[in-house]
């Protein structure tokens, strides 16, 4: 089991990757970003329009280098940036349970982002043999 350190990041990073990836398309697909819009603006968040493109695009952009494991600590610090912003502008108000539209799910998001900007992408990841920035992420 000499790999099961570099095996476990690598599904965590790669769910997350999907969870985050399916979020975005999500919005860009079915709510729109007229609607993103909308909600945003509902919520009286400053520069909607803005926010409306900005928050699907980061989502499937992080989502998709969480999968790859390129730029992980990156992708890892746009998820906690995502996760944070549902919880306080969103969830935070209906308690804990997600069933109730509480922050548990986007609480674990932030933390599991948190923990890639920690760790890296790990063994398993394109940071570990693309030399992006001068450094590999080659000891996860």
């Amino acid at each position: 089991m000499t790999h099961a350190p570099a095996i476990g990041t690598a599904l965590l990073r790669i769910v997350l990757g999907v969870v985050m990836l399916a979020h975005g398309i999500q919005k860009l697909t079915v709510f729109t970003v007229a609607g993103v819009q909308d909600m945003l603006a509902g919520l009286g968040l400053p520069l909607p329009e803005v926010l409306g493109i900005a928050l699907p695009v980061a989502e499937v952009a992080a989502g998709a280098l969480l999968i790859l494991g390129l730029l992980t600590r990156v992708a890892g610090a746009i998820t906690v940036v995502v996760g944070l912003g549902a919880l306080f502008t969103t969830h935070l108000d209906a308690g804990f349970f997600a069933s109730d539209g509480g922050y548990e799910f986007v609480l674990l998001i932030a933390a599991a982002g948190a923990a890639f900007v920690f760790l890296g992408g790990g063994r398993f990841a394109l940071d570990s043999v693309v030399p992006i920035g001068g450094r590999s992420g080659r000891k996860g």
